[in-house]
């Protein structure tokens, strides 16, 4: 594995954990809205943790194609999930 790896490993954890991030900056809507929160916090981080052991996994397969493709399609899934689901306070 590359530093270009490991920086894309990075990149995917962080915008797992980009919902958290978020919340220090942009208020959060009370009552059941943020259930949504509560939901898309362990779905995001989720999905980033497992893609990374994946892409880690593929790596070491030396299947780059493949590993490129997982990775894009996970950032753009979390951050669809991330800024559609975000319980903004209106």
């Amino acid at each position: 594995m590359n530093f270009n790896d490991w920086l894309k490993i990075i990149i995917n954890l962080l915008v797992g954990c980009c919902t958290l991030i978020l919340q220090q900056f942009i208020p959060i809507g009370g009552g059941g809205v943020s259930l949504i929160f509560v939901l898309t916090i362990p779905t995001t981080v989720a999905l980033s943790v497992i893609t990374s052991f994946i892409y880690f996994w593929l790596s070491k397969k030396k299947k780059a194609f493949s590993k490129n493709i997982l990775i894009f399609v996970v950032i753009l899934v979390n951050l669809f999930i991330t800024f559609a689901f975000y319980p903004y306070a209106k």
